[in-house]
C-alpha cells in the first residue's frame, strides 16, 4: 500500500503520513470494518486514496503546500 500512495502523491513522507493516517482511522472504525463482507479489500486502501486526495485538493494554495511539504 505504500507504493501505491507514493505513487499517488509522489513523495515517500507524505505517503507514510497517508498510510498511518488510513491504519490508524480503520482501527478507530474496526467494528464497521469487521462486519464488512471483505474488509481486507475496502480498506485501508481506499481510505488512503482518499485522504491522499483530500492532501493535494487542500495543497492547491500554495501555502499550505508549501506546509504540508514541511517547508517554511
Amino acid at each position: 500500500m505504500l507504493v501505491s500512495m507514493y505513487a499517488l502523491t509522489g513523495n515517500m513522507t507524505e505517503a507514510q503520513d497517508v498510510v498511518a493516517e488510513a491504519f490508524v482511522r480503520a482501527v478507530s472504525k474496526r467494528e464497521n470494518i469487521l462486519a464488512a463482507d471483505s474488509p481486507e479489500a475496502c480498506l485501508p486502501r481506499t481510505v488512503a486514496r482518499n485522504i491522499a486526495v483530500s492532501r493535494w485538493k487542500r495543497a492547491k494554495t500554495p501555502g499550505v503546500a508549501a506546509q504540508t511539504r514541511g517547508r517554511p
